[in-house]
């Protein structure tokens, strides 16, 4: 059993440091993770530490007349903490996935599924566009600078490199996947989609 929590002073701080002692002395498989579910950095580390079966979902504000006094706050940790606990997950189980597949990354380029990973909706199937996914690593958008606004706009990874109009795309690719810091053994890619260029994949293997 592995807990999260950003032991706020709803009630004493001091009475959940005691109830967390009195888990670990049991001397079960149990960890804490102090930290916060607006901080979407510190939900990805908590996922990464372990595999999961499930994940219950219990940190909430509580409280109707705090609320009214606080709602930015009851808004940020109830509705926008959920959101990166579920975003979390599912980028966790893709992982999982990568691990049991022995992949070191994966290119992702067709509009739903990158949808389905990150929330970004592209404005136009016309240009390119690719997501870089590395089981350990920093992920890497690369698209067209109007395109990379939309990103960070509604993605919730924000990271990557843009490509101005007469770029190559394929240098620029090829920079992504240097700037996720992953070691790149084996890479994935959609083999049944539709909108992944032949350059691209000529480039990546001839690496």
């Amino acid at each position: 059993v592995c807990a999260f929590d950003d032991l706020n002073s709803f009630y004493d701080p001091a009475i959940k440091q005691r109830n967390i002692g009195d888990l670990q002395a049991l001397a079960r498989l149990f960890t804490f993770t102090h930290g916060d579910l607006t901080d979407r950095a510190s939900l990805d580390e908590a996922f990464q530490g372990g595999e999961f079966d499930q994940v219950i979902h219990l940190a909430a504000r509580a409280g109707v007349r705090p609320s009214l006094a606080e709602p930015a706050l009851y808004q940020r940790v109830n509705v926008e903490g959920t959101v990166n606990l579920l975003e979390a997950a599912r980028l966790a189980g893709v992982k999982a996935a990568m691990t049991a597949a022995d992949l070191d990354l994966l290119m992702v380029t067709s509009p739903e599924n990158i949808y389905w990973l990150t929330g970004y909706r592209t404005t136009g199937y016309y240009v390119y566009q690719i997501l870089l996914l590395p089981r350990e690593g920093t992920p890497q958008f690369v698209t067209s600078k109007l395109e990379h606004e939309c990103v960070r706009a509604l993605s919730v990874i924000k990271t990557g490199l843009t490509v101005f109009m007469g770029e190559d795309e394929v240098d620029r690719t090829l920079e992504g996947f240097d700037a996720t810091g992953a070691t790149l053994r084996r890479i994935g890619y959609e083999e049944k989609g539709f909108w992944l260029p032949p350059r691209i994949l000529d480039a990546v293997r001839g690496r």
